[in-house]
């Protein structure tokens, strides 16, 4: 958040002008009910007064906040509301779906027997605007991991994030991509993984279909873009004709975008 240009200012309290603080000791972070002084330094480092005289005053367009990401692509936990943000962005990618494993000859049809790739994660975004009251909530994720390769792939698990501001209840969720099949003398991609809880969500790329010339199913992207990279994509089908065998599918991918 960032304090008000004019008017009133304290040194504590729970006071705010429209999206402006007029508290500094919230604006540091704080619930607005710790004493404090203008001579604590966090103080005199948040009005821009490093020694001498030093006026309530000067902390008219002060913000204590500097923007940055929350970036997790393994494991679970939780995050806290930093103290002075007034919106993040959240952004949550599924596990994208493993390949069928190594294909082979089929003698009776005389094709080759080519692996299915695994579909993309979905992906879940939403934007929540935030107040000073939100400061240290918690928000709980999970990020979720590949699928394995095997005779028909697994799926990629399901990657979340819930908490409560006093925007309301957040219940996020990246599916993750069904996995490939293969087993026998066809094979078929897997389908993209759902997303839901966003303020836009979008279903994974479906996994390609091998080809009856031994050439295994490609990965589909599908939603993966915008700087995120390859996390939620399925694994490349096995490839009869090379050889190659197939992949097991990405790890999904949640970031906080605070601003």
């Amino acid at each position: 958040m960032t304090m008000v240009s004019s008017g009133q200012v304290s040194l504590a309290g729970t006071a705010t002008s429209g999206s402006l603080n007029q508290s500094i000791e919230v604006e540091l972070g704080g619930n607005g009910s710790t004493t404090i002084s203008l001579n604590d330094s966090s103080v005199r480092t948040l009005l821009g007064v490093a020694s001498g005289q030093i006026s309530i005053s000067s902390a008219y367009g002060k913000s204590n906040f500097t923007p940055h990401h929350n970036t997790f692509t393994t494991g679970s936990g939780s995050v806290s509301v930093p103290g002075g943000s007034v919106q993040v962005v959240i952004t949550v990618i599924g596990g994208g779906g493993g390949a069928t494993g190594t294909g082979g000859f089929n003698s009776s049809t005389g094709n080759y027997r080519t692996g299915g790739a695994g579909g993309a994660g979905g992906l879940s975004s939403r934007t929540i605007s935030l107040v000073p009251g939100d400061a240290n909530a918690v928000f709980s994720y999970s990020v979720a991991s590949g699928g394995t390769v095997s005779t028909n792939g697994t799926s990629g698990g399901n990657s979340t994030v819930s908490g409560t501001v006093n925007a309301g209840s957040i219940s996020m969720a990246g599916n993750g991509g069904g996995g490939g099949t293969g087993a026998g003398g066809g094979s078929a991609g897997g389908p993209g993984g759902s997303a839901s809880g966003g303020t836009t969500n979008t279903t994974g790329g479906a996994g390609g279909a091998g080809d009856p010339g031994g050439n295994g199913g490609q990965a589909s992207g599908g939603i993966v873009t915008g700087g995120v990279g390859s996390y939620g994509w399925g694994g490349d089908g096995s490839d009869a004709a090379t050889g190659a065998s197939g992949n097991g599918g990405i790890g999904g991918y949640i970031d906080f975008n605070w601003t």
